[in-house]
């Protein structure tokens, strides 16, 4: 018997423990094709070593209640109708998120990224980050697609804006076919752009607005955003179940209060643009290629992703605090807060030029 042979035979046992699991509420036509999915990505995984394939699907052996048949058990599932896999599981999704919390950990995190998210009409997942300015992904938002969740600008993506009126192009796709639009402006909202919502540069008006961070001032804030007809969904099926104990808390909705009041009465927003555009004057430096971003949230890409870790690492040291992005790795953060004066930036700037010079020597020299 082969790897892959091994392979198979494991992840259709895989597949029983799935099965076995009490709560797991779709059938074996569902099953066949998710434990597929999970097999075929398996097989031209080439970094993993075949052991570690196998110890990982081991796990699900481990579910099993009783022993069963796995020559039967192949040829049932093997068997099964998967001639249209993604109404599959489109009709059995539902379940299967609900329950995702009951399996391992290990476990979920191959359903949801290679199996869940790459299934046609359901979000994606790809190491790349995503690509906002992609047209032909409009074509995956159909009716089947409940919402679609984005942020107007990617954060970390690297601050990527959306191009040729692609927010816009979203916002049709939506209102076509009945999906909701989302907008996550939770990195983006209350000024960090150079506008009070990143929305607001685009002109496009999301179904529901998610915030955070900055709306708190400094204090656990989070909101969500919609109409009446649309909240309203949440009061029922089941009843009360979309409330949190410290939801409101008057002492955060206080902060947050008090933070929106500072930031309109100093007029941060209209004075962010113009410390923007002194960073980009003062970041000169021969590994910079690029700086990206409006407002106070840049993204600063180096001719070499290998200076990343090391200008991070060594920015406290220069008195500076400066960020990864978890999707893209030839850049660095800078966010300050609304605040900052130009003496300051111009201050920040002349320690991080500084910090450049010796990630050259260091980094270059190892």
């Amino acid at each position: 018997m082969n790897s892959k042979d091994l392979l198979r035979i494991t992840s259709r046992t895989f597949a029983l423990g799935i099965e076995r699991l009490p709560r797991i509420l779709c059938d074996a036509t569902t099953i066949a094709y998710l434990l597929l999915r999970v097999s075929d990505y398996l097989e031209d995984n080439e970094e993993m070593e075949t052991s570690e394939k196998v110890t990982l699907l081991n796990l699900w052996i481990n579910i099993l209640r009783e022993e069963e048949n796995v020559e039967t058990l192949t040829s049932r599932l093997t068997n099964a109708d998967t001639s249209n896999p993604d109404a599959i599981v489109a009709q059995h999704s539902k379940e299967i998120l609900l329950h995702l919390h009951s399996l391992p950990y290990a476990v979920q995190e191959i359903i949801i990224r290679h199996v869940i998210n790459s299934t046609q009409g359901m979000a994606r997942w790809t190491k790349q980050g995503p690509n906002v300015n992609d047209e032909k992904d409009l074509e995956i938002i159909d009716k089947n697609v409940a919402c679609v969740i984005i942020e107007p600008v990617q954060g970390e993506a690297g601050v990527i804006y959306p191009e040729n009126s692609f927010l816009k192009k979203v916002r049709d796709r939506c209102t076509e076919t009945g999906a909701l639009l989302i907008f996550d402006e939770i990195q983006t909202g209350f000024g960090r752009t150079g506008f009070m919502f990143a929305m607001d540069r685009f002109m496009v008006v999301p179904d529901i607005l998610l915030l955070a961070k900055a709306l708190g001032g400094g204090m656990p804030l989070g909101a969500f955003i919609s109409s009446k007809e649309i909240m309203s969904v949440l009061i029922s099926n089941p009843v009360l179940g979309h409330i949190t104990t410290f939801g409101g808390h008057p002492v955060s909705c206080a902060a947050g209060l008090a933070a929106l009041n500072v930031i309109i009465d100093g007029h941060f927003v209209e004075t962010c643009s113009s410390k923007s555009a002194l960073f980009r004057k003062e970041l000169k430096h021969s590994i910079i290629s690029e700086v990206r971003g409006e407002g106070l949230l840049l993204a600063v890409r180096v001719e070499n992703p290998a200076y990343i870790p090391y200008i991070i690492e060594h920015a406290p040291d220069c008195g500076l605090i400066l960020d990864y992005f978890l999707f893209c790795a030839d850049a660095f953060r800078i966010a300050p807060p609304l605040i900052i004066s130009e003496g300051e930036i111009i201050e920040a700037c002349s320690r991080l030029k500084n910090l450049l010079d010796n990630a050259v020597i260091n980094v270059s020299n190892k």
